[in-house]
């Protein structure tokens, strides 16, 4: 058996004058400068504000559509509806609350089958236009009638729009088809 001496080791070992400086420097190097710290903010503030803009876009289109389709969804209701009473279904359009309300006849009532308000959650969309007839003139309130073989009473564009986006949906008397257009703002 072979002892060693506790002075005769087989790894050198490293000397230094003092201990206090490698503690010290391994102990600043532990985390972030003001300076790192101040520019990581700096690029996700320059990201944020260059993308906002593109979001922000991005959602009103996406609200634009939806309404779209719900409005289109509603006259095909109303137009199914009209035809399956046999009788008159009447969309009333208002512009200063940006709503519309689906309407029959019931025993000489007035029976609304559906009301909606663009304005509030999840749309947040406004009706921002309502033009009558071929003439397209501008009006605040609009009534648009189907008769109960499915034939629309007026020719009527519905204007929907949030931000900087809008669509327009068409009902034409003429040829009975409900059409969408995008506009440019």
């Amino acid at each position: 058996m072979i002892l060693s001496s506790p002075t005769s080791s087989s790894t050198p070992r490293r000397r230094h004058s003092s201990g206090l400086p490698q503690l010290r420097a391994s102990r600043n190097r532990c985390g972030l400068t003001l300076i790192e710290l101040v520019m990581v903010v700096l690029i996700i503030g320059i990201l944020t504000a260059v993308s906002a803009p593109r979001i922000s876009a991005s959602l009103d289109t996406r609200s634009v559509d939806a309404a779209t389709s719900l409005l289109q969804a509603e006259l095909k209701g109303a137009q199914q509806l009209a035809i399956t009473r046999s009788s008159t279904v009447t969309i009333d359009f208002t512009q200063a609350n940006h709503q519309w309300q689906v309407s029959f006849l019931r025993d000489g009532r007035k029976e609304i089958a559906r009301s909606v308000t663009l304005s509030g959650s999840p749309w947040d969309c406004q009706l921002s236009s309502l033009l009558t007839g071929n003439t397209q003139e501008a009006t605040k309130t609009a009534s648009l009638t189907v008769n109960g073989a499915g034939v629309w009473g007026t020719t009527l564009r519905i204007g929907i729009a949030s931000g900087r986006a809008e669509s327009r949906v068409i009902v034409d008397a003429s040829s009975g088809t409900i059409a969408v257009e995008q506009v440019s703002r």
